[in-house]
């Protein structure tokens, strides 16, 4: 059975449209200029930095995002998301040699790998996390790093 739809209208330029949560919409851009959308969700629904350009493109991500493909998450298969992460092994090892307490290393870096699922590079997590530590904005990992 397809999708109902029980509001449909034209707009214009400085439009506004509210769709509240859990309903299920489709926006289709019938004029002959690019549409523009903002949306904002909460909690987010997509990665930090999202952009589709077209339609095919969301579907193609939505298809990757591990509501799809059985072997992929968010795009990548497992392996891809191993070789892509590899820098922050090898700084977790680092850490590790320098003889960092372990609880100090798995806070830091599971807080890395949310931030990578948000959409930061390794790298970018890696520092944004080091700043937090550094800054004492995060005084949990002040704290673990001296256990």
């Amino acid at each position: 059975m397809g999708a109902h739809f029980y509001f449909k209208r034209n707009i214009n330029d400085d439009t506004a449209i509210v769709i509240p949560a859990g309903i299920w919409h489709n926006l289709i851009n019938t004029g002959n200029i690019p549409l523009k959308l903002y949306s904002i969700y909460a909690p987010p629904n997509h990665p930090y930095g999202t952009v589709h350009v077209t339609k095919a493109d969301a579907v193609a991500a939505e298809e990757g995002s591990g509501h799809g493909k059985a072997n992929e998450v968010f795009g990548k298969t497992p392996d891809e998301w191993v070789t892509y992460t590899e820098f922050l092994v090898e700084e977790g090892l680092e850490d590790v040699k320098r003889g960092i307490n372990a609880t100090h290393i798995l806070q830091e870096f599971i807080l890395m790998g949310v931030l990578v699922g948000k959409g930061y590079s390794p790298e970018e997590a890696y520092k944004t996390v080091e700043e937090l530590e550094r800054t004492g904005e995060s005084k949990l990992l002040q704290q673990s790093k001296n256990m």
